[in-house]
């Protein structure tokens, strides 16, 4: 009975043992950040006129132009392991190999590095271009841009009808270029 008992101490005290050094172990193997919040970093409203589009002072509702296509990332989670970083959505996750190059990250995808954001393993920010236009009042259509550091309007004004400033010749023409960072600690 007493050799039960030790026995039964012994497993006891092993079991807790392993428990408190997988709890104080070392996890720079493995980070996770939450995101935290987005904000726009440029928000660029062009607008149609008989001598072409120009930029203007104007308040857009960016929910009216972009909700349908920008990513919620509330309920998003970010993980390193020594060589993938995985994103996860409520539904949905990805897995990708990443690197960081002078505080950039990029994840390898479709056989190339992308740009995705920029910081370290311990602070993330994902940097995501939209665009949105309006050809003579017409239907919103919208897009993505390039995945990249920087976007511009010359970039942008290129994927839609207009092709140039210079195209913008109705003054119910509308351009809209925006960039959005999301964080994540």
């Amino acid at each position: 009975m007493m050799y039960r008992i030790n026995l039964f101490r012994n497993i006891l005290l092993l079991g807790l043992t392993l428990v408190f050094f997988y709890a104080c172990g070392n996890d720079d193997d493995t980070n996770s950040l939450r995101y935290r919040n987005s904000k726009y970093v440029k928000f660029e409203v062009y607008a149609g006129s008989e001598e072409g589009g120009a930029l203007i002072e104007k308040k857009v509702d960016s929910v009216k132009y972009f909700n349908a296509i920008m990513e919620s990332f509330t309920d998003a989670m970010i993980s390193f392991d020594a060589d993938r970083i995985l994103v996860g959505q409520v539904s949905i996750s990805e897995s990708s190999p990443y690197k960081f190059d002078n505080g950039l990250l990029y994840i390898y995808n479709d056989g190339l590095w992308q740009y995705f954001g920029y910081g370290n393993t311990g602070n993330v920010t994902i940097r995501q271009h939209y665009a949105a236009y309006k050809q003579n009042g017409g239907i919103i259509q919208r897009f993505r841009g390039t995945s990249k550091e920087a976007y511009t309007m010359e970039e942008a004004i290129k994927n839609t009808p207009f092709v140039a400033l210079s195209g913008m010749v109705n003054k119910a023409d509308t351009l809209i270029v925006c960039t959005r960072d999301s964080y994540f600690k």
